[in-house]
């Protein structure tokens, strides 16, 4: 892939929107490789804010896009893509039929996420790329969160996650994070066949004034786990079942 390995530093190091860097990927993937259909894991009801759909539908008009979801509500308020309800864990494709698969914060809502990069794996080309989007199960929010989830009842949590994350109620789903420190995520991919680039990418907070300010001092404090989504650009290795694979 050109330049890769830059255009990941480059990603990891520059301040932004970690979810606008994640779509860039998409956007930047789509030019190469051979023609082919994108398999879009948790794919939901879609974006929101104008900026990445505004990237989904320039990516819709570069491949085919397939999307893959549980959540039947969500599939039915997508319309701009062919949707399958279904388990990633259990996908009901053939071998090798996508050129690339996605999952965009997909990866801590799955009780067994190796079978989920096992079945990527098997439904990618022998050029295909797997690219995994997730949280950091260390991240400062998340363990704000996880404290008042145990303080709060389950409705009284979901608004206020809502309101932080600027979803609906109804898109708020349990979180497992069986793979979400950087160890744990490239373990789980390297063991189902893959070789693995791996970056951090900073996830700053939409706060205004001094919010905006306190924010920026105590996120400068942190190591990248600790403020970061996981992301990981993930090739077949040719051969499964070979030596460690290389850390591109």
């Amino acid at each position: 892939m050109i330049e890769l390995n830059d255009l990941l530093h480059r990603m990891e190091i520059e301040e932004g929107w970690n979810q606008e860097k994640f779509y860039q990927l998409l956007l930047r993937l789509s030019n190469h490789g051979s023609p082919g259909t994108w398999l879009d894991l948790g794919c939901g009801r879609g974006p929101k804010s104008p900026e990445l759909m505004a990237m989904t539908r320039e990516l819709i008009g570069r491949r085919p896009i397939v999307g893959l979801d549980v959540d039947a509500r969500g599939l039915r308020r997508r319309a701009d893509i062919l949707r399958v309800q279904a388990s990633a864990e259990a996908m009901p494709f053939a071998d090798g039929c996508f050129v690339l698969v996605s999952a965009n914060m997909v990866v801590e809502h799955v009780e067994e996420p190796s079978a989920l990069f096992r079945e990527a794996r098997r439904v990618l080309d022998e050029k295909g790329i797997l690219i995994v989007h997730t949280s950091s199960a260390r991240h400062y929010m998340l363990s704000i969160g996880g404290i008042l989830s145990r303080l709060l009842s389950r409705r009284a949590y979901v608004r206020l996650a809502a309101v932080f994350s600027g979803r609906e109620p109804d898109d708020i789903f349990p979180t497992r994070y069986r793979a979400n420190s950087a160890l744990a995520l490239r373990r789980g991919i390297e063991e189902a066949g893959f070789t693995v680039r791996l970056v951090f990418l900073e996830t700053p907070l939409a706060f205004s004034s001094w919010r905006g300010r306190v924010e920026r001092r105590v996120r400068h404090l942190l190591p990248p786990s600790m403020k970061s989504t996981l992301l990981a650009v993930c090739e077949k290795r040719r051969s499964f079942g070979e030596g460690a694979p290389e850390d591109g």
